[in-house]
């Protein structure tokens, strides 16, 4: 065979220094995983050494019959396939401490990235990598005022995969996201219906919150009772103006069914949301419908209402004219807040909720509409109630309701 030309050598130079180096590196990266990726990374290796061989031997003589180059190739790469875990193995043992102490303390998550996970294999890091990792995770979460990154680590290390984590990487999510709640609090305004007992029980939610971010908030609602005639209503209409005694009461229909129940809890826990979002980034305090068996370790919030008759009627109007009659309802409310098993706080109202309410129904509405109207606007009244007494700024009062299916 003739020499190649000095270009050609050139060539073959760089490509089997590219291809070779980069084989060579994977191989001992990689190689650990098994025959498979040695054997792909040894193939890269072996071609690019070839290659690198051929260019220093054609820069003096012609090169060797091609098939004596790729039979000590295909050696290589047989060779390399069984020893490559070995090496790869050695190799990353070897080179791990000084990458750690390299990267020990950066509260930067790309120098980790590309300072150890980059370089050292998944089985040869230390058991503390992802704690100290998720430090500087939750560092840079609060420069950046990122939340996401400070709730991701919360759910990895004080939940799902919590063994995985060490008590030093919980502090500091602890402490970020305690720093984060102070900031929010302090777009808090003051408000006259704050109750010290109920303000004290929302530090104790804060608190458990911040011990422990993975933990969740429920919302437990309950409602009983519906309308009915009583005794007193024939005296009612005995003493009531004439032109008025024909006018007819409303049914109640279905406007305390557990339907209609599930929607007022629904409202509440709307309220409540929009109060907890106008603080804290969305999702970091959290409200959710209570599960069938919820964990007692969580946050609890109990909202029970007990609707019963009280003597007496409202006026439905339209267009300013009295066109039918209500019976005349009141609500006992009871709002509890229990904290890993223990109540940390609970208060009582009653309300008779069709006093003052503006709402508006259309013509395919059920007759039941204004009952079950005045119930969401008992509903919504009292969840606004609720954050007024935890401390907070209730939503604003909504000037008039609609019927919702």
């Amino acid at each position: 065979m003739q020499k190649p030309s000095v270009i050609a050598s050139l060539a073959r130079l760089v490509a089997g220094f590219i291809f070779g180096l980069t084989g060579l590196i994977s191989i001992l990266q990689s190689g650990w995983e098994g025959i498979g990726p040695s054997l792909f990374f040894g193939i890269l290796l072996a071609l690019g050494g070839r290659w690198f061989a051929l260019g220093v031997i054609g820069m003096v003589k012609p090169l060797p019959p091609r098939k004596q180059t790729y039979g000590a190739a295909t050696v290589g790469v047989l060779v390399l396939a069984g020893l490559g875990p070995t090496l790869s193995r050695a190799y990353n043992k070897a080179i791990e401490p000084g990458c750690w102490e390299r990267v020990l303390g950066s509260k930067e998550t790309e120098i980790w990235r590309k300072g150890y996970s980059q370089k050292v294999g998944k089985p040869f890091r230390r058991a503390e990598y992802l704690s100290r990792l998720s430090e500087a995770t939750v560092a840079e979460g609060l420069a950046e005022k990122n939340f996401y990154k400070i709730r991701y680590q919360a759910e990895a290390a004080m939940g799902k995969e919590r063994d995985k984590y060490d008590d030093k990487a919980r502090q500091a999510i602890s402490a970020a996201w305690r720093q984060m709640q102070q900031e929010g609090m302090k777009n808090v305004k003051p408000t006259k219906l704050a109750d010290p007992k109920m303000t004290g029980a929302f530090k104790q939610i804060l608190e458990a919150l911040a011990q422990n971010p993975n933990r969740q908030v429920f919302l437990h609602f309950e409602a009983q009772g519906t309308l009915d005639k009583i005794p007193q209503d024939t005296k009612f209409f005995s003493t009531l103006d004439p032109k008025y005694r024909s006018l007819k009461v409303l049914p109640v229909g279905d406007a305390f069914s557990p339907k209609a129940h599930a929607r007022r809890s629904g409202e509440v826990q709307s309220d409540l949301q929009k109060s907890f979002d106008s603080i804290w980034p969305k999702g970091m305090l959290e409200v959710k419908p209570a599960p069938k068996e919820p964990m007692a370790d969580d946050v609890h919030f109990y909202v029970q209402a007990l609707v019963h008759r009280i003597p007496g009627f409202y006026t439905n109007t339209e267009g300013g004219k009295i066109t039918s009659l209500l019976y005349k309802c009141e609500v006992a409310w009871r709002f509890r807040v229990v904290v890993q098993g223990k109540e940390a706080g609970r208060f009582d109202f009653r309300s008779e909720p069709a006093k003052h309410v503006s709402y508006s129904t259309e013509d395919n509405d059920p007759g039941w509409a204004p009952y079950s109207i005045v119930m969401d606007s008992a509903a919504d009244n009292f969840a606004r109630l609720i954050v007024g007494r935890l401390g907070l700024v209730p939503p604003p009062v909504r000037e008039c309701y609609t019927f919702s299916d």
